[in-house]
């Protein structure tokens, strides 16, 4: 019979625990009220069951009647046959290690050559739900548990998305190595997003925030002394805002991608397919990049990060989100050339995101402006 217990998680206290049809179900709640309701639920549904039996219809009767016979000398119940297969075909996926599950998934998402953050994050997400559940073999889990996990956060649903996203990958691969039968996630509603446009630069903000990081003065030091320097992170913030690549895409450039006209991307692949583009060197971005040699690595300057914080901070800037600076640059780029194809191929995205995400988000207009300012006269990175 079901019971209620304290199930010592600060989110959900209490926990109604039942085994049902040779399986241990546990259902997590936030109050005790709403672990009793499921109790009384799970009362009248073993009364109700009980009453079906009643009503085995003749062929059902038949069924069991032969399968009675055929274990009578055996002198074991229908009960224990169905459960020592249940059990002979849930070993392997009991027997499977929660680490060796998601060691192994993380190196297939590898040999499939996702993006390290991809992984990163995935892995991220997946300890986080061995943390909260205890898990230890995959016979944790289950979709009661992925649901309980998923709504013991205060967190957006952006976020809950993402986790379940996880989740679901763990599933599938699970499913394919076929130590589970189904993947509990599946069952489990997505949250409902609201997927507004990208949030871009102004051209005065873009226009602040290139000036200000090229007259930021910072620090660095080699041995025991300390040297300074200025416009550090201006080739970086050139790649980002007027380039439009990926800062992972920026992580793996070599001098040799960068071409006369233009900066030879290959990172990753596309729907199977190795990605390859030539992203186009306007008149500014080479204005930029010439005012600003780096003694440092051009594409990856220490401290980049907290520079560039400092310097959205002394610029005034508010405005926070994942790659700003390249949705400005896809949303300037669409606008100036009136081609979502030409600014997919630029870009690395299909025609269809480019259009549906940053299509008006700039006027043609402000794409002239943004590609007009140039350095400051006599600029020049003095190191």
């Amino acid at each position: 019979m079901p019971k209620i217990y304290p199930s010592g998680k600060k989110s959900h206290p209490w926990m109604v625990s039942w085994r049902h049809q040779g399986k241990r179900d546990r259902y997590y709640f936030k109050t005790e009220q709403a672990a009793k309701e499921k109790l009384d639920e799970l009362e009248k549904k073993i009364l109700v069951e009980g009453a079906e039996g009643v009503y085995f219809d003749a062929n059902a009767r038949a069924e069991w009647r032969a399968a009675t016979n055929i274990l009578q000398p055996f002198k074991v119940s229908l009960i224990e046959v169905a459960q020592d297969y249940a059990n002979r075909h849930r070993s392997v996926h009991d027997s499977i290690r929660w680490d060796d599950a998601v060691f192994q998934l993380v190196e297939s998402l590898e040999r499939a050559n996702r993006r390290p953050k991809t992984i990163k994050s995935t892995q991220k997400r997946l300890k986080l739900y061995q943390e909260y559940i205890g898990a230890t073999s995959l016979a944790d889990f289950t979709a009661e548990n992925v649901e309980a996990f998923l709504a013991s956060g205060d967190w957006k649903p952006s976020t809950v998305a993402g986790y379940r996203v996880a989740l679901s990958s763990l599933g599938n691969f699970a499913m394919r190595r076929k130590w589970i039968a189904e993947n509990p996630v599946d069952g489990i509603e997505p949250p409902k997003l609201d997927r507004g446009n990208p949030t871009v630069y102004t051209v005065e903000e873009a226009n602040r925030l290139l000036h200000v990081a090229a007259n930021m003065r910072s620090q660095y030091r080699t041995g025991k002394k300390l040297h300074y320097d200025q416009g550090r992170i201006v080739r970086r913030l050139c790649l980002l805002l007027l380039a439009g690549l990926r800062p992972e895409e920026v992580d793996h450039l070599k001098p040799e991608n960068m071409l006369p006209d233009g900066i030879r991307v290959s990172v990753g692949k596309i729907r199977g397919r190795r990605s390859v583009r030539i992203v186009p060197m306007s008149p500014q971005f080479r204005a930029w990049w010439d005012a600003y040699p780096n003694k440092f690595s051009d594409f990856s300057p220490p401290n980049f990060r907290r520079l560039y914080e400092r310097a959205k901070k002394t610029a005034g800037i508010e405005k926070t989100g994942t790659d700003l600076e390249r949705h400005t640059w896809i949303s300037c780029r669409l606008a100036a050339t009136g081609d979502e194809n030409r600014t997919s191929r630029e870009a690395g995205n299909s025609p269809a995101v480019i259009y549906s995400n940053y299509f008006q988000l700039m006027t043609e207009a402000e794409a002239r402006q943004l590609g007009a300012f140039t350095p400051l006269p006599g600029a020049c990175c003095s190191i």
